[in-house]
């Protein structure tokens, strides 16, 4: 457009157009939708929420529908871009618009997971320990451990997380224990925890292939059974993350990819067509343009493929390891 018009897209609908054809293009509320629409996903997100927080109001609704959903790698995009194109603190922000647990809870989504793991500890104990809640966050964060006690420390003047859970008897012997858990975390994890995978990394290149080649199958199938396009569910979306996170681990952008271990990665899944064609393929699904594929954008592919019909309908994918 920039190039037929000389000036970009995004100013030109800033500018009302009477010659338009179209009466859409007059309405400046419909210009600045599509205006939108044309921003990065990042940028579109900050965007949202700051829509939803300026002015007189909340919109609480929106607020939950933009900050519930968000990886640990979002979180912190999303942070730097909003005080990028919105000059002030989004938490703080947050704070100032929001009370009580309704704040508490909007401020829990865009803060780091292992700052939020040590004050849930801090919480659940006191005059009274809640047993059972402080058993299901030392589950959850038992990964991550290392991190933890460091967050915990920084909150709590130096106090080591050890020394709030120790006792005497056997339940808070093992909390000890874990609390004091050595974690050796690899690339593949740390990717994982990046896109919010719930399942373990493969542990290797002929693990992750057998996983990706499953289920793509069972993609495939689901679509030649449906006459519409199909979306892939959660559980599909875990199992296809082994692929990403495996070659993510390997990538100079990790846990992302770049364009190099995106060929790497089709190569190695025997997607040579694509792997051919590989600047146009990375391009297209390159959604922000920063040179990199998110998990965003491996999701975005691999649902292309899917529904390809060239695709869907070729022989099964192997299944041996």
């Amino acid at each position: 457009f920039q190039r037929k018009a000389g000036t970009s897209l995004a100013d030109r609908l800033k500018q009302p157009d009477d010659s338009c054809a179209s009466p859409l293009f007059k309405d400046a509320d419909f210009r600045a939708f599509v205006a939108q629409l044309l921003l990065p996903p990042m940028e579109r997100l900050a965007d949202a929420v700051h829509y939803c927080l300026e002015g007189w109001g909340t919109d609480n609704t929106g607020l939950i529908t933009c900050l519930v959903h968000l990886s640990e790698q979002q979180r912190s995009m999303l942070l730097e871009v909003y005080a990028s194109r919105h000059s002030r603190d989004l938490v703080q922000f947050v704070k100032s618009d929001t009370s009580g647990d309704f704040e508490f809870g909007l401020v829990t989504c865009l803060r780091p997971p292992c700052e939020v793991y040590s004050e849930a500890f801090r919480r659940t104990t006191g005059l009274t320990t809640n047993k059972r809640n402080l058993i299901n966050w030392m589950c959850i964060a038992k990964d991550r451990m290392d991190q933890v006690r460091q967050a915990f420390a920084a909150q709590n003047s130096g106090q080591q997380l050890v020394d709030m859970v120790k006792g005497s008897d056997d339940f808070r012997d093992t909390l000890s224990k874990v609390a004091t858990r050595v974690c050796t975390e690899s690339a593949e994890q740390v990717g994982a925890a990046a896109v919010g995978c719930g399942l373990p990394p493969a542990p290797s290149q002929a693990e992750a292939i057998f996983r990706f080649n499953t289920t793509v199958n069972d993609l495939c199938r689901m679509r030649q059974a449906s006459s519409d396009t199909v979306a892939i569910p959660e559980r599909q979306q875990q199992e296809l993350a082994c692929a990403f996170m495996f070659w993510g681990s390997k990538s100079g952008v990790a846990p992302n990819l770049d364009r190099v271990a995106v060929g790497e990665m089709l190569r190695g899944l025997r997607m040579d067509a694509d792997a051919s064609a590989l600047p146009e393929v990375f391009r297209k699904c390159d959604s922000d343009g920063d040179g990199e594929w998110d998990w965003n954008d491996f999701v975005r592919f691999m649902a292309a493929k899917v529904n390809d019909p060239a695709f869907y309908n070729q022989k099964p994918l192997g299944e041996l390891i």
